[in-house]
């Protein structure tokens, strides 16, 4: 039973230290920068910016009229719950009476910068590209409570004993931020095909307190992992794009797994002994395929449909009993379209849908984990200000979703996480 508890909070805390950046794709933001977020992130066959080029497909660089470099910055703010319920005597005759509560994360807001170059030399087949993209980004931090009992101090060690009866391990915390290096280049091979190839490198920042990935002290009480470097990890990238008389684009690109080294913290154990933590994990591959239609004046549309392999990554695929958290392979869509308003105005509109990477059997191993977030809606415009410049700004909305389960499948218990967001987005493109 003390085993399986600990297994219980292992989970739980995953799913905390990333249901703020959950959306709508298991762990990835569907788009970079305000053009693309807005047009809800289908941009394998429709790079409508320098951002929207290198987010997916290597090869939709070449579709851009111009060269560009942008920047800009995502600002999210998160709504996230926690609860739980556990019924008198549901452990062994605790708790003495019925304990239940909700409890709200601290999250403030985070800021999600993006930064990409497209170069295309005059009379070359070739096209180039660089861009620092946010892919993940965000942070929970939930207080303790004396009513939530996931959130309540252990006394005593274990969560039994004498009342007053509790389950958690007081306040928690985490914070998480992955930033994707791009280089790529795409080649015109005929009018009408365009092929691509990249690297991504990447650069991770976690910080999580309680680890309940690491060895459990003599108290009962959990190490922090606070104390790091930044990680690194890369993978490689390839795409073609395909361009008919009839105005149809077809784009596919495929993304290798992201291969980390080994994630180590420096921490201590309840006397101040120093010990190191190690955590392992890779980012699955994804399968990307989009068309998009220009056959209408001023307007595009796109479709992008993706499979993110999360079944087959290190601890994301993994099973509870081998140190994981069970996910699931997992499809998601998207939907864009732009118009333009008058010769200096171009407004825009995106939908993105996921599947829950959380199988569906309800226990509670499958219901604790990040990814939940599964409707996402973004608006925006861009201006031109001068011939060569022009500002974006754009509005996203991911809509409230929860997942809920039993406590070690006893009959009454449960915990449920809920979470939505809203993100502002800006930035300023210079077209050379």
């Amino acid at each position: 039973m003390l085993r399986q508890m600990l297994i219980f909070l292992v989970c739980l805390f995953v799913a905390l230290a990333n249901a703020d950046v959950a959306t709508a794709q298991g762990l990835y933001l569907p788009g970079a920068g305000a053009v693309s977020r807005s047009f809800g992130g289908a941009t394998t066959a429709a790079p409508l910016d320098a951002a929207g080029a290198l987010l997916w497909n290597p090869a939709a660089m070449s579709a851009l009229p111009n060269s560009e470099v942008m920047f800009g910055s995502e600002f999210l703010i998160s709504d996230t719950h926690v609860s739980s319920t556990v019924p008198a005597g549901s452990f062994g005759g605790f708790p003495p009476t019925t304990r239940s509560g909700t409890t709200r994360s601290d999250s403030g807001v985070s800021a999600l910068p993006t930064i990409a170059l497209v170069y295309k030399p005059e009379e070359s087949p070739f096209t180039y590209g660089v861009g620092v993209l946010s892919a993940v980004g965000g942070s929970v931090n939930f207080p303790g409570s004396d009513s939530n009992p996931i959130l309540t101090p252990q006394n005593p060690p274990g969560g039994g004993g004498t009342p007053p009866f509790t389950l958690g391990f007081g306040p928690q915390a985490a914070s998480l931020a992955l930033f994707s290096t791009t280089p790529n280049v795409s080649m015109q091979v005929t009018d009408r095909l365009v092929v691509g190839v990249g690297a991504a490198v990447d650069t991770m920042l976690l910080s999580i307190d309680p680890a309940f990935f690491g060895p459990r002290n003599a108290n009962g009480t959990f190490p922090a992992a606070t104390h790091s470097r930044p990680f690194w990890g890369a993978g490689f990238r390839v795409g073609a794009l395909y361009s008919t008389p009839s105005c149809w684009d077809f784009g596919f690109s495929y993304n290798s797994p992201r291969w980390y080294e080994t994630f180590r913290f420096n921490s201590s154990d309840e006397f101040g002994n120093a010990q190191e933590l190690e955590l392992a994990l890779t980012l699955p591959q994804i399968y990307s395929l989009g068309t998009a239609y220009r056959g209408i004046p001023r307007t595009v549309l796109a479709v992008d449909v993706r499979y993110f392999d999360y079944q087959r990554t290190k601890l994301f695929g993994e099973s509870v009993v081998d140190g994981g958290v069970d996910w699931s392979s997992i499809w998601a869509a998207a939907v864009g379209a732009q118009y333009q308003v008058s010769q200096t105005m171009t407004a825009r509109i995106g939908y993105s849908y996921g599947e829950n990477p959380v199988p569906d059997v309800a226990t509670l191993f499958n219901t604790q984990i990040p990814g939940i977030i599964k409707h996402t809606i973004g608006v925006g415009a861009t201006q031109r200000l001068t011939k060569n410049i022009s500002a974006s700004l754009a509005y996203v909305h991911g809509f409230r979703s929860e997942i809920s389960g039993p406590i070690l499948q006893i009959p009454g218990t449960n915990v449920a996480l809920d979470s939505e967001y809203d993100s502002i987005l800006f930035s300023v493109h210079v077209n050379f």
